[in-house]
């Protein structure tokens, strides 16, 4: 058995500080449509595999 812990879901707020872009950015992609998210009351939330897709993503390549 793994002693690691399940990560569990992105919040807006930790995929945003993870990304390096505000909150509302995030809530806004949510909002749009254009990031799989669920909202929990106030809170959105992601899915780790979509966020990290995302984080991914936005990740720019390297100059050669």
């Amino acid at each position: 058995m793994s002693d690691q812990k399940d990560p569990g879901p992105y919040t807006a707020t930790t995929l945003a500080q993870a990304a390096g872009v505000g909150f509302g950015y995030v809530a806004r992609l949510c909002r749009a449509g254009k990031l799989p998210c669920r909202k929990l009351g106030t809170v959105w939330m992601i899915a780790r595999d979509d966020g990290q897709t995302w984080l991914t993503g936005r990740q720019k390549p390297e100059a050669r």
